[in-house]
């Protein structure tokens, strides 16, 4: 009967729908909404501490399935349960920002593999942490660039590889030196 909704196993259908472009909407849309159902269950089992908005999360989780070139095979590719917790990170979740410090000591022994020097290495996780994590020049947190393509794990990882090997480029560069006293001089 016309007005009344559908009824659907994936209770943030109409906001999942909406997000995803009308020509890359799957004809079986029943089956995907149940695969999207017990994704998003998954997600919230494997993280029962951090909550975040659904209906935000499910627009955010659409725009990273857009991404792929079919929805409905990116839907079982994507690494769920790390872009529900990258997503709470956004949101400054509590729970989720314990489990991001869980994650990035995990990611620390790449750091360790530039320089194992302590303070070398505390160095690299908080300008990783700060760089993903805070929102720069008006633009998103970073954390909100992982598309779940890949674990949350390496990507945080090859990001901290990234910032040890620059740092270590920069320090073998040095200061430059500063230009000779007499051209200041009268």
């Amino acid at each position: 009967p016309r007005g009344l909704p559908l009824l659907t196993a994936f209770a943030h259908a109409d906001v999942f729908w909406e997000a995803i472009p009308a020509a890359r909407r799957s004809a079986n849309r029943g089956d995907l909404e149940a695969r999207l159902a017990e994704q998003l269950a998954g997600a919230e089992a494997r993280w029962p501490d951090v909550s975040v908005d659904p209906r935000r999360f499910v627009t955010h989780w659409a725009a990273q399935l857009c991404r792929a070139s079919d929805v409905g095979a990116a839907v079982d590719q994507l690494h769920l349960s790390d872009l529900y917790l990258a997503f709470a990170c956004a949101e400054g979740n509590t729970c989720a920002l314990r489990e991001f410090g869980t994650l990035l000591s995990s990611v620390a022994g790449a750091v360790r593999s530039v320089d194992g020097a302590p303070s070398f290495v505390d160095e690299v996780l908080q300008r990783l942490r700060t760089r993903v994590l805070l929102p720069e020049d008006g633009r998103a947190p970073r954390i909100l660039d992982y598309a779940g393509r890949g674990s949350l794990e390496n990507w945080l990882r090859a990001g901290a590889l990234r910032l040890a090997l620059n740092a270590r480029r920069d320090a073998k560069r040095g200061p430059e030196p500063l230009p000779d006293a007499s051209l200041w001089e009268p």
